[in-house]
Protein backbone atom coordinates (compact mmCIF):
# COMPACT_ATOMS: atom_id res chain seq x y z
CA UNK A 1 0.00 0.00 0.00
CA UNK A 2 3.07 2.53 0.73
CA UNK A 3 4.60 1.80 -2.07
CA UNK A 4 1.28 2.12 -4.39
CA UNK A 5 1.27 5.94 -2.67
CA UNK A 6 4.70 6.74 -3.67
CA UNK A 7 4.37 5.51 -6.83
CA UNK A 8 1.18 7.51 -7.31
CA UNK A 9 2.60 10.94 -6.03
CA UNK A 10 4.77 10.71 -9.30
CA UNK A 11 2.14 10.85 -11.24
CA UNK A 12 -0.01 13.87 -12.54
CA UNK A 13 -3.63 14.67 -11.13
CA UNK A 14 -5.26 12.95 -13.39
CA UNK A 15 -3.09 9.68 -13.23
CA UNK A 16 -3.66 10.05 -9.73
CA UNK A 17 -7.36 10.01 -9.79
CA UNK A 18 -7.50 6.88 -12.23
CA UNK A 19 -5.44 5.24 -9.99
CA UNK A 20 -7.15 6.17 -6.51
CA UNK A 21 -10.07 5.24 -8.36
CA UNK A 22 -8.41 1.99 -9.72
CA UNK A 23 -8.10 1.25 -6.04
CA UNK A 24 -10.87 2.22 -4.32
CA UNK A 25 -13.06 0.17 -6.59
CA UNK A 26 -11.18 -2.87 -5.95
CA UNK A 27 -13.54 -5.52 -4.16
CA UNK A 28 -12.42 -7.64 -1.51
CA UNK A 29 -14.81 -10.65 -1.52
CA UNK A 30 -18.31 -10.64 -3.02
CA UNK A 31 -18.65 -6.28 -3.46
CA UNK A 32 -17.13 -5.82 0.25
CA UNK A 33 -14.77 -2.65 -0.17
CA UNK A 34 -11.45 -1.64 2.31
CA UNK A 35 -11.51 0.90 4.20
CA UNK A 36 -7.67 1.08 3.94
CA UNK A 37 -8.32 2.52 0.53
CA UNK A 38 -10.16 5.09 1.78
CA UNK A 39 -7.96 6.53 4.39
CA UNK A 40 -5.03 6.91 1.50
CA UNK A 41 -6.96 8.49 -0.86
CA UNK A 42 -7.59 10.72 2.39
CA UNK A 43 -4.01 11.41 3.22
CA UNK A 44 -3.11 11.88 -0.29
CA UNK A 45 -5.68 14.16 -1.07
CA UNK A 46 -4.62 16.19 2.09
CA UNK A 47 -0.49 16.09 1.01
CA UNK A 48 -1.75 17.56 -1.96
CA UNK A 49 -3.85 20.45 -0.15
CA UNK A 50 -1.28 21.14 2.25
CA UNK A 51 1.26 21.30 -0.33
CA UNK A 52 -0.58 23.69 -2.39
CA UNK A 53 -2.06 26.04 0.34
CA UNK A 54 2.02 26.13 1.62
CA UNK A 55 3.08 27.36 -2.10
CA UNK A 56 0.18 30.06 -2.70
CA UNK A 57 1.43 31.12 0.38
CA UNK A 58 5.05 31.39 -0.24
CA UNK A 59 4.00 33.15 -3.48
CA UNK A 60 2.19 35.66 -1.80
CA UNK A 61 4.57 36.98 0.51
CA UNK A 62 7.10 37.11 -2.36
CA UNK A 63 4.68 39.01 -4.45
CA UNK A 64 4.30 41.47 -1.42
CA UNK A 65 8.18 41.51 -1.00
CA UNK A 66 8.03 42.82 -5.29
CA UNK A 67 5.49 44.60 -4.68
CA UNK A 68 7.43 47.01 -1.77
CA UNK A 69 10.81 46.94 -3.88
CA UNK A 70 8.88 47.91 -6.75
CA UNK A 71 7.58 50.92 -4.23
CA UNK A 72 11.10 52.10 -3.88
CA UNK A 73 12.39 51.69 -6.79
CA UNK A 74 9.35 53.88 -7.90
CA UNK A 75 10.23 56.21 -5.05
CA UNK A 76 13.90 56.40 -6.25
CA UNK A 77 12.88 57.39 -9.90
CA UNK A 78 10.70 60.04 -9.22
CA UNK A 79 13.76 61.29 -7.01
CA UNK A 80 15.98 60.99 -10.26
CA UNK A 81 13.37 62.58 -12.18
CA UNK A 82 13.54 65.76 -9.83
CA UNK A 83 17.11 66.38 -10.33
CA UNK A 84 17.22 67.69 -13.78
CA UNK A 85 13.81 69.83 -12.55
CA UNK A 86 16.32 71.37 -9.68
CA UNK A 87 19.16 71.87 -11.58
CA UNK A 88 16.82 73.96 -14.23
CA UNK A 89 15.66 76.26 -11.25
CA UNK A 90 19.70 76.71 -9.56
CA UNK A 91 20.38 77.53 -13.04
CA UNK A 92 17.56 80.31 -13.70
CA UNK A 93 18.76 81.89 -10.27
CA UNK A 94 21.96 81.97 -11.17
CA UNK A 95 21.47 83.87 -14.66
CA UNK A 96 19.12 85.89 -12.69
CA UNK A 97 22.39 87.02 -10.68
CA UNK A 98 25.14 86.75 -13.56
CA UNK A 99 22.16 89.23 -15.53
CA UNK A 100 21.83 91.50 -12.30
CA UNK A 101 25.88 91.64 -12.00
CA UNK A 102 26.53 92.90 -15.26
CA UNK A 103 23.75 95.34 -15.40
CA UNK A 104 25.43 96.73 -12.14
CA UNK A 105 28.88 96.50 -14.17
CA UNK A 106 27.32 98.00 -17.32
CA UNK A 107 26.14 101.02 -15.36
CA UNK A 108 29.32 101.55 -14.10
CA UNK A 109 31.31 101.71 -17.06
CA UNK A 110 28.63 103.60 -19.09
CA UNK A 111 30.84 106.73 -18.71
CA UNK A 112 34.10 104.51 -19.38
CA UNK A 113 36.35 104.06 -22.36
CA UNK A 114 35.14 102.28 -24.97
CA UNK A 115 36.81 99.13 -24.91
CA UNK A 116 35.58 98.58 -20.91
CA UNK A 117 31.96 99.07 -21.89
CA UNK A 118 32.65 96.44 -25.46
CA UNK A 119 34.14 93.80 -23.37
CA UNK A 120 31.17 93.49 -20.37
CA UNK A 121 28.86 93.59 -23.28
CA UNK A 122 30.77 90.74 -25.07
CA UNK A 123 30.56 89.23 -21.43
CA UNK A 124 26.81 89.38 -21.25
CA UNK A 125 26.22 88.20 -24.90
CA UNK A 126 29.01 85.29 -23.63
CA UNK A 127 27.00 84.67 -20.68
CA UNK A 128 22.98 85.03 -21.67
CA UNK A 129 24.00 82.71 -24.70
CA UNK A 130 25.86 80.17 -22.28
CA UNK A 131 22.94 79.91 -19.48
CA UNK A 132 20.07 80.05 -22.51
CA UNK A 133 21.98 76.69 -23.77
CA UNK A 134 22.53 75.43 -20.33
CA UNK A 135 18.62 76.39 -19.74
CA UNK A 136 17.65 74.50 -22.92
CA UNK A 137 20.19 71.48 -22.13
CA UNK A 138 18.20 71.00 -18.67
CA UNK A 139 14.64 71.75 -20.44
CA UNK A 140 15.38 68.70 -22.93
CA UNK A 141 16.86 66.66 -19.99
CA UNK A 142 13.89 67.40 -17.87
CA UNK A 143 11.36 66.60 -20.39
CA UNK A 144 13.27 63.15 -21.92
CA UNK A 145 13.92 62.10 -18.50
CA UNK A 146 17.87 61.79 -20.63
CA UNK A 147 20.33 63.43 -22.14
CA UNK A 148 21.16 62.20 -25.68
CA UNK A 149 24.65 62.43 -27.72
CA UNK A 150 23.26 65.20 -29.98
CA UNK A 151 22.64 67.45 -27.08
CA UNK A 152 25.96 67.45 -25.46
CA UNK A 153 27.44 67.41 -28.86
CA UNK A 154 25.55 71.27 -29.56
CA UNK A 155 26.43 72.26 -25.93
CA UNK A 156 29.91 71.71 -26.82
CA UNK A 157 29.58 73.29 -29.91
CA UNK A 158 27.97 75.73 -28.44
CA UNK A 159 30.92 76.39 -25.90
CA UNK A 160 33.88 76.49 -28.86
CA UNK A 161 31.47 78.91 -30.64
CA UNK A 162 31.77 81.42 -27.29
CA UNK A 163 35.27 80.50 -26.57
CA UNK A 164 35.81 81.90 -30.50
CA UNK A 165 33.61 84.75 -30.04
CA UNK A 166 35.91 86.04 -26.86
CA UNK A 167 39.06 85.22 -28.36
CA UNK A 168 37.76 87.27 -31.04
CA UNK A 169 36.62 90.32 -29.42
CA UNK A 170 39.41 90.43 -27.14
CA UNK A 171 41.69 90.26 -30.18
CA UNK A 172 39.55 93.50 -31.87
CA UNK A 173 39.61 95.51 -29.09
CA UNK A 174 43.61 94.81 -28.52
CA UNK A 175 43.76 96.23 -32.29
CA UNK A 176 41.90 98.46 -31.81
CA UNK A 177 43.15 100.32 -28.55
CA UNK A 178 46.72 99.66 -30.54
CA UNK A 179 45.74 101.19 -33.29
CA UNK A 180 43.82 104.65 -31.34
CA UNK A 181 47.22 105.00 -29.45
CA UNK A 182 49.51 105.05 -32.44
CA UNK A 183 47.19 107.75 -33.89
CA UNK A 184 47.41 109.61 -31.19
CA UNK A 185 51.02 109.43 -30.76
CA UNK A 186 50.59 108.40 -26.67
CA UNK A 187 53.76 108.05 -24.98
CA UNK A 188 52.58 104.81 -22.88
CA UNK A 189 52.80 103.17 -26.40
CA UNK A 190 49.66 101.20 -25.12
CA UNK A 191 51.08 99.39 -21.89
CA UNK A 192 48.87 100.61 -19.76
CA UNK A 193 45.75 99.54 -22.15
CA UNK A 194 47.19 96.48 -23.30
CA UNK A 195 48.00 95.48 -19.18
CA UNK A 196 44.46 96.44 -18.77
CA UNK A 197 43.12 94.49 -21.74
CA UNK A 198 45.26 91.40 -20.60
CA UNK A 199 43.75 91.79 -17.29
CA UNK A 200 40.29 92.09 -18.34
CA UNK A 201 41.53 88.84 -20.64
CA UNK A 202 42.71 86.79 -18.24
CA UNK A 203 39.57 87.58 -16.02
CA UNK A 204 37.37 86.48 -18.68
CA UNK A 205 39.19 83.73 -19.23
CA UNK A 206 39.04 83.02 -15.80
CA UNK A 207 35.64 83.04 -15.93
CA UNK A 208 35.13 81.04 -18.90
CA UNK A 209 37.38 77.93 -17.16
CA UNK A 210 35.03 78.20 -14.19
CA UNK A 211 31.66 78.19 -16.36
CA UNK A 212 33.06 75.16 -17.90
CA UNK A 213 34.18 73.60 -15.25
CA UNK A 214 30.89 73.69 -13.58
CA UNK A 215 28.87 72.67 -17.02
CA UNK A 216 31.33 69.91 -16.99
CA UNK A 217 30.36 68.93 -13.16
CA UNK A 218 27.01 69.68 -14.17
CA UNK A 219 26.88 67.15 -17.03
CA UNK A 220 29.19 64.68 -15.09
CA UNK A 221 26.21 64.42 -12.39
CA UNK A 222 23.87 64.81 -15.07
CA UNK A 223 25.32 61.99 -16.65
CA UNK A 224 25.82 59.57 -13.65
CA UNK A 225 21.89 60.93 -12.33
CA UNK A 226 21.04 59.24 -15.77
CA UNK A 227 22.82 56.03 -15.55
CA UNK A 228 21.22 55.47 -12.18
CA UNK A 229 17.71 56.69 -13.91
CA UNK A 230 18.58 54.07 -16.96
CA UNK A 231 19.86 51.30 -14.21
CA UNK A 232 16.70 52.05 -11.63
CA UNK A 233 14.22 51.62 -15.14
CA UNK A 234 16.19 47.94 -15.56
CA UNK A 235 15.59 46.60 -12.47
CA UNK A 236 12.04 48.06 -12.44
CA UNK A 237 11.16 46.31 -15.49
CA UNK A 238 13.00 43.16 -14.73
CA UNK A 239 11.40 43.38 -11.48
CA UNK A 240 7.73 43.73 -13.06
CA UNK A 241 8.21 40.88 -15.74
CA UNK A 242 9.20 39.03 -12.54
CA UNK A 243 5.95 40.26 -10.64
CA UNK A 244 4.08 38.96 -13.60
CA UNK A 245 5.77 35.44 -13.78
CA UNK A 246 4.72 35.46 -10.08
CA UNK A 247 1.23 36.10 -10.76
CA UNK A 248 0.98 33.94 -13.55
CA UNK A 249 2.56 31.00 -11.46
CA UNK A 250 0.12 31.97 -8.47
CA UNK A 251 -2.77 31.79 -11.11
CA UNK A 252 -1.71 28.52 -11.89
CA UNK A 253 -1.53 27.45 -8.43
CA UNK A 254 -4.57 29.03 -7.76
CA UNK A 255 -6.17 26.44 -11.09
CA UNK A 256 -4.76 23.78 -9.79
CA UNK A 257 -6.01 23.84 -6.50
CA UNK A 258 -9.49 24.53 -7.55
CA UNK A 259 -9.18 21.52 -10.16
CA UNK A 260 -7.72 18.89 -6.70
CA UNK A 261 -10.77 20.69 -4.49
CA UNK A 262 -12.61 19.54 -7.31
CA UNK A 263 -10.95 15.93 -7.79
CA UNK A 264 -11.12 15.61 -3.88
CA UNK A 265 -14.84 15.98 -3.90
CA UNK A 266 -15.58 13.74 -6.30
CA UNK A 267 -12.73 11.15 -4.51
CA UNK A 268 -15.49 12.07 -1.47
CA UNK A 269 -18.72 11.44 -3.00
CA UNK A 270 -16.99 7.91 -4.46
CA UNK A 271 -15.71 7.45 -0.68
CA UNK A 272 -19.35 7.11 0.25
CA UNK A 273 -21.62 5.85 -2.76
CA UNK A 274 -18.54 2.70 -1.72
CA UNK A 275 -19.71 3.09 1.66
CA UNK A 276 -23.03 2.94 0.96
CA UNK A 277 -22.07 0.22 -1.10
CA UNK A 278 -20.37 -1.63 1.86
CA UNK A 279 -23.21 -1.16 4.54
CA UNK A 280 -25.30 -2.55 2.31
CA UNK A 281 -23.52 -5.49 1.44
CA UNK A 282 -22.51 -5.91 5.33
CA UNK A 283 -26.62 -5.78 5.92
CA UNK A 284 -27.20 -8.76 3.39
CA UNK A 285 -24.54 -10.55 4.40
CA UNK A 286 -25.82 -10.61 8.42
CA UNK A 287 -29.40 -11.32 6.64
CA UNK A 288 -27.72 -14.53 4.82
CA UNK A 289 -26.07 -15.47 8.10
CA UNK A 290 -29.63 -14.96 9.63
CA UNK A 291 -31.36 -17.92 7.10
CA UNK A 292 -28.58 -19.77 7.50
CA UNK A 293 -29.04 -19.99 10.56
CA UNK A 294 -32.88 -20.34 10.37
CA UNK A 295 -32.78 -22.77 8.12
CA UNK A 296 -29.79 -25.12 10.11
CA UNK A 297 -32.48 -25.31 12.79
CA UNK A 298 -34.78 -26.22 10.26
CA UNK A 299 -32.67 -28.87 9.22
CA UNK A 300 -31.90 -30.18 12.37
CA UNK A 301 -35.59 -30.13 13.68
CA UNK A 302 -36.48 -32.32 10.48
CA UNK A 303 -33.77 -34.50 10.59
CA UNK A 304 -34.29 -35.19 14.06
CA UNK A 305 -38.09 -35.61 12.61
CA UNK A 306 -36.90 -38.30 10.06
CA UNK A 307 -34.51 -40.22 12.43
CA UNK A 308 -37.11 -40.81 15.28
CA UNK A 309 -39.92 -41.56 11.93
CA UNK A 310 -37.18 -44.10 11.16
CA UNK A 311 -36.38 -45.58 13.99
CA UNK A 312 -40.51 -45.66 14.67
CA UNK A 313 -40.48 -47.32 11.30
CA UNK A 314 -38.15 -49.88 11.98
CA UNK A 315 -39.57 -51.04 15.71
CA UNK A 316 -42.81 -51.29 13.83
CA UNK A 317 -41.40 -53.72 10.76
CA UNK A 318 -39.47 -55.84 13.56
CA UNK A 319 -42.71 -56.15 15.67
CA UNK A 320 -44.21 -56.98 12.28
CA UNK A 321 -41.77 -59.67 10.93
CA UNK A 322 -41.78 -61.50 14.80
CA UNK A 323 -45.68 -61.72 14.40
CA UNK A 324 -45.54 -62.47 10.97
CA UNK A 325 -43.28 -65.58 12.31
CA UNK A 326 -45.03 -66.25 14.90
CA UNK A 327 -48.27 -66.95 13.47
CA UNK A 328 -45.87 -69.66 10.79
CA UNK A 329 -44.86 -71.43 13.46
CA UNK A 330 -48.63 -72.05 14.39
Amino acid sequence: MIETIGKSKKLSGQERLVVLSGQSETPCRKGVYSRSNFSCIQFLAYVLINTFQRNHAEQIALNNLLLGEISEIQREALLIREIPGRLLESMSKCNDIYKDALSVLQDFAADDKFSTAKVLSCASEIGTCLFSTLESHFSMAMDDHRTSTENRSSVREQCNIICERLNGTVTSLVLSDAQILKDDGCRYKGCTLGGEIACWKEKLDNEVNEIKEKYLSLEKEMNINNQLLEVSKHRYHSLEREFHNLKEERDALLQKVSSSSQRLAQVTEQKEKVLHDFNTEVQRRKDLEQEIKQFSVAFACRQRSLISFHTDFKTKVENMKAQSAVSIRK
